[in-house]
């Protein structure tokens, strides 16, 4: 029988031993546990799991340039996940291939094969297009060892067609139009990483929320908002933009639910008083929009004093919606 014993070979005490063999069995729960965990799982940022997933929808769309965009901001985000960061270089090899940035694409190709070698570029799992055509850029790789010929022949290289973005949800005709962003507003990269390095600075979060906004991508500025929400729940005022990102995404019934959350919120808080103005006036436009009569008869009476002057014109809502108001508050013709 085996007895444990000091290191000077006297047996241990009977509960001395009892507690040795707790310890080693816990230790060795927590050692099979952490093997069996796959690397990389825990880390992976949903968030930017998603943009993953939107440029690869992209790609098969054939809208390269737009793919590109996603899948950079992918690359970005899933430095934690080797396998994901190399298909997403992968998708990017593929788009600037299409687009004829070959050089590019030999970068991000060699990237990919970097994180998970040459033979997992090979057994990646992609759908027919998007494998046949990596295989042939595998073939032309001047850094890829060689493999046995192909025994089914490869899909011929297709020139490049650039088709037009997907449409936006349709938006009231004055908003369809959206301005250059002025000098030196910062890219999304730079926003990014800004995020990175400051999770619970909210800064970074609306301007990236704006820019997505103003280009249509509505699902997206929500998902921004919605981290900030989780990195800074006292954040009250990301309640209000999310408000605003679902009225311009034509999604009343949300919208309303978000800014009454807000104004709820801010009633006892001290709060800039343009962000109220604001909350407040897109919750009449969400209720109109959303065929609520009742609410808009109550809401207008409540809301004289966002009529004045002095507040109406600090608001910065889009012109039509500040028209839209001015003729909700006007008493219907006879």
């Amino acid at each position: 029988m085996f007895i444990m014993r000091h290191a000077s070979g006297e047996a241990l005490p009977r509960q001395r031993r009892k507690s040795v063999v707790a310890v080693c069995f816990f230790e060795s729960i927590l050692l099979f546990t952490a093997l069996a965990r796959p690397a990389g799982m825990q880390e992976t940022d949903p968030f930017y799991r998603k943009w993953l997933e939107t440029g690869e929808a992209s790609y098969f769309a054939r809208s390269y340039d737009r793919s590109v965009e996603y899948l950079e901001i992918a690359v970005f985000g899933l430095s934690r996940d080797k396998n994901l960061q190399a298909r997403a270089y992968v998708f990017l090899a593929l788009c600037r291939t299409a687009l004829g940035l070959k050089e590019k694409a030999n970068e991000n190709l060699n990237a990919a094969a970097a994180h998970i070698g040459w033979d997992g570029l090979r057994a990646m799992n992609l759908q027919g297009e998007a494998r046949s055509r990596l295989d042939n850029l595998l073939t032309g790789s001047p850094r890829s060892p060689a493999v046995a010929p192909q025994t089914l022949p490869s899909e011929p290289e297709k020139s490049p067609v650039i088709s037009a973005p997907p449409e936006p949800i349709p938006l009231p005709p004055e908003n369809r139009v959206t301005p250059p962003p002025p000098a030196g507003t910062p890219s999304v990269h730079d926003l990014l990483q800004a995020m990175e390095t400051n999770p619970r600075n909210p800064d970074p979060y609306y301007e990236l929320s704006r820019l997505l906004r103003q280009t249509g991508e509505y699902d997206s500025a929500r998902d921004t908002l919605e981290k900030l929400l989780n990195q800074n729940p006292a954040e009250i005022r990301a309640h209000l933009e999310i408000g605003r990102v679902e009225y311009l995404a034509g999604n009343p019934k949300r919208a309303v639910k978000s800014l009454e959350k807000f104004l709820s919120l801010t009633a006892n808080v001290p709060v800039e008083e343009r962000f109220r103005d604001e909350g407040r006036a897109l919750l009449l436009l969400s209720a109109a929009r959303k065929g609520d009569q009742k609410k808009v008869v109550r809401l207008l009476a409540e809301s004289e004093d966002l009529f004045r002057p002095e507040r109406f014109d600090k608001m910065t809502l889009d012109p039509a919606d500040l028209e839209r108001l001015r003729i909700l508050r006007q008493p219907p013709s006879k």
